[in-house]
């Protein structure tokens, strides 16, 4: 997860979207704890899907704002807001 970019698209209705666009470019910021439970639900048997907030970088920077970039750092988006995802 981490050092990898990842395009998402939100959904439309979503904050998300209003907040960031229809796509962002990221790189997901995660700390120790949160990547070692997410490395536990991976690999679990079945996963565990899980869902909740993500906070990340953005790796293009284009189309968005010093506030969006602080936002998207410190807040991030919901799960639920994802449309879909392209690994890069």
């Amino acid at each position: 997860m981490r050092n990898h970019a990842i395009t998402v698209s939100f959904i439309p209705t979503s904050d998300a979207f209003n907040n960031y666009g229809q796509h962002i470019t990221i790189d997901i910021l995660l700390d120790e704890i949160e990547m070692t439970e997410m490395i536990k639900n991976y690999s679990s048997k079945p996963p565990i899907n899980t869902s909740g907030q993500l906070k990340a970088k953005a790796l293009v920077t284009d189309n968005l704002t010093a506030e969006q970039l602080d936002r998207l750092m410190n807040i991030g988006f919901h799960t639920s807001e994802v449309l879909e995802t392209l690994n890069l």
